[in-house]
């Protein structure tokens, strides 16, 4: 640091202006800790490993606490709730007017190799949006200022709710599930012997024990197995917390296996609540893609009004269960064949052409 101070000191800067550069925001600190927690949750495999996520066992040394995070699989749900997202938000690409600036080469490279590194424009804005969805917020560095993408309406400037906020201590909890789990499931499988400092057992199929001559017979080893009620309900838990997570993250019509029928009311209301959030993660991703582009007018020094370049994101995503939409058309087409109306038999095969063709 005593060079650091020096080449400051050189510079002209006072003790006062290098301490102001190394303080760290408040909102950065408040938040720091949480956002690498989304983002190892996000990520999974050896950041999750690393991350040492297990509850530790009453006298679990490091050793056997290591053993057991190796043992542990991730069923990763933070990178499926954000992914499924992601899927429904690009399904149907934004449209972008250039208008003014139809015929600028470096709006043109900029739309075909956005980072400098050969990714459309599409496909840096989705990873501003995935990385949004992790973190709650992504900065956009095009010049000064930067652009602040939120992923949804921010709490204040720099900070908005991440996509994984309840999600990933879910998924933490699923965890640990998991590895009580794999412990049981050993447990069941190679049973725990008890016996006596004295008595001598051998291992294996068909393992022989020697009794010592002094063991009392109401001291005479035997086996100890997991509960398989215990095992079971540890099961149950952990396909009730998946349902949680789906709930929470308004994918229940998308990503459970429905074992029972739901209503149609109560299927379309889950659409239309995974709809409106869809439509405000468009809003935002148009919102900042604007203000980027206000930004590279400014840098080329064109009016942006005047340049009336328009980007829109869909507002609206076709969320519908198709197969059920298939049942139902199968259905109406029995009854239009009693019914005789040539009209409505070639609308129902229409749209039973069209489903089809989207199901499959």
């Amino acid at each position: 640091m005593g060079s650091d101070f020096t080449i400051l000191r050189d510079k002209g800067f006072t003790v006062e202006a290098r301490a102001e550069l190394e303080v760290v925001h408040r909102l950065y600190r408040a938040n720091c800790a949480e956002w690498e927690f989304f983002r190892t949750a996000y990520l999974g495999g050896r950041e999750w490993e690393e991350a040492q996520l297990l509850y530790r066992y009453l006298n679990e040394t490091a050793p056997q606490l290591g053993e057991r995070l190796k043992q542990t699989p991730l069923e990763n749900h933070c990178k499926s709730v954000v992914h499924t997202y992601s899927g429904f938000v690009w399904r149907v690409p934004p449209k972008r007017s250039f208008g003014g600036l139809e015929g600028n080469r470096a709006a043109l490279a900029l739309h075909v190799n956005a980072d400098k590194e050969g990714a459309s424009l599409n496909e840096f804005m989705k990873g501003v949006q995935l990385w949004a969805s992790v973190f709650g917020t992504t900065w956009v560095v095009m010049d000064k200022p930067a652009v602040v993408h939120y992923n949804t309406k921010p709490l204040e400037r720099g900070v908005a709710v991440s996509d994984l906020q309840d999600v990933a201590r879910m998924q933490r909890s699923m965890y640990n599930d998991l590895s009580e789990l794999m412990q049981m499931v050993r447990g069941s499988n190679h049973k725990t012997l008890v016996k006596n400092k004295g008595d001598d057992a051998s291992t294996g199929a068909g393992g022989v024990i020697v009794m010592h001559e002094d063991t009392l017979p109401e001291k005479k080893p035997y086996l100890l197995q997991a509960d398989a009620e215990a095992l079971l309900g540890l099961l149950q838990a952990m396909e009730m917390k998946v349902e949680m997570i789906n709930r929470m993250a308004h994918l229940t019509p998308v990503r459970t296996y429905r074992s029972m029928a739901a209503s149609g009311v109560a299927i379309e209301t889950e659409f239309q609540i995974l709809n409106t959030l869809l439509a405000e993660k468009a809003a935002q991703l148009a919102l900042t893609e604007n203000q980027l582009f206000r930004i590279f007018c400014r840098w080329e020094g064109v009016d942006y009004d005047a340049a009336n370049v328009v980007v829109t994101y869909p507002q609206r995503f076709e969320l519908r269960d198709r197969r059920a939409d298939l049942d139902f058309l199968v259905r109406a087409k029995e009854v239009t064949a009693k019914i005789g109306s040539p009209a409505l038999q070639r609308e129902i095969d229409r749209q039973l052409a069209r489903v089809v063709l989207e199901v499959v």
